[in-house]
Formats: structure tokens, sequence, C-alpha cells
């Protein structure tokens, strides 16, 4: 593990400030019914000589279980994105890599990114939401390059699709 994030082998102190790093990753599921959970994406960890045992929490564990449309994230390049919307925009991106992300209304985007009691102009979404998750993830912070169409009625914004691009920089 430590050889595969560059990590000194012998860097002990390194490896637990990532690990601290990841157990303050909150997940968040909503199903389609509208209930909803909020997690850490893992419970804690423990070196046992030459082991790292980690342990997830129940959601995590019983997602892997069920297998329903979870995705394989770099949690390296992952925990490299400071802004909560950029991570949620990396992780559907990633999400769809192999397919074509869903072009969404407005309203679901705002569902997807927690600001549907927020930024009701897009102007102000676009400048507070759209623009500074984008730039972290285009920067060279991930693998991808991620840009977004819309379509208009009249003056109103009324969807989103976002195109998905392999990056130059990354592998």
């Amino acid at each position: 593990l430590k050889k595969l994030s560059g990590i000194n082998s012998k860097d002990d102190i390194r490896l637990k400030n990532e690990i601290k790093k990841l157990r303050k990753i909150d997940v968040e599921t909503i199903k389609n019914n509208g209930d909803w959970a909020v997690f850490g994406l893992i419970s804690g960890a423990e070196k046992k000589g030459s082991q790292l045992v980690v342990e997830l929490p129940h959601q995590v564990r019983q997602a892997l279980i069920d297998n329903t449309f979870y995705t394989t994230l770099d949690l390296m390049m992952l925990k490299g994105l400071e802004g909560k919307y950029a991570i949620i925009l990396y992780e559907m991106a990633i999400r769809y890599q192999k397919a074509q992300i869903p072009e969404m209304t407005i309203e679901e985007f705002r569902k997807l990114t927690g600001t549907e009691n927020n930024y009701n102009d897009f102007g102000v979404l676009r400048h507070k939401v759209l623009t500074p998750a984008l730039e972290e993830i285009n920067s060279d912070k991930t693998d991808i390059i991620l840009d977004y169409t819309t379509t208009n009625k009249g003056k109103k914004t009324m969807t989103i699709k976002f195109l998905l691009n392999k990056s130059q920089n990354q592998g």
C-alpha cells in the first residue's frame, strides 16, 4: 500500500495521516424513494505488523455485497480534491466513464449537489458550484477533463449535459 501510494516504506506516520484523511470523507446516499444515509468512507484502520486492516462501515460493506452500481474510485486522487462539489462531480463522471453521462434538468443537478435550496439563479449556481468544481477537476489533481453544455428555453437554463474526456496530464 505504501509503495502504491508513493509513501516511503518506513514512513508509518504519513500512512496514518493519510488514513485519517480517508476517515474524514463523508459519503451520502439518496434512494429514489427519498431514503438517505450519511456515513464515513472508512470506519477505521489498524496496523498489525506488516498488515493494514481497514474497517468499512456496514453501508459500504453492504453496497459491495449487493454490487448495485458502485464505482471504483482512485482514493489517492479523490483525497486530493478539496471542494465538495468537485468530489460529487468527479464521482459522477467516473461512475459514467464507460457510458454517456445522462443529461439532467437543473433541478436534478441541484439535487445531486445538494443545492436545491440555494443558488436559484443559474448564473450564481455556475459561479458558486460549477466553475470552481470543474476548475479543480480539470487541474492536475485528476485524470479527467469534465465540461458541460446547457439547453435554454428563452433566458432560462433548463438542462445540463456533462462531457467527459481523459486528461493528458495523468495516465
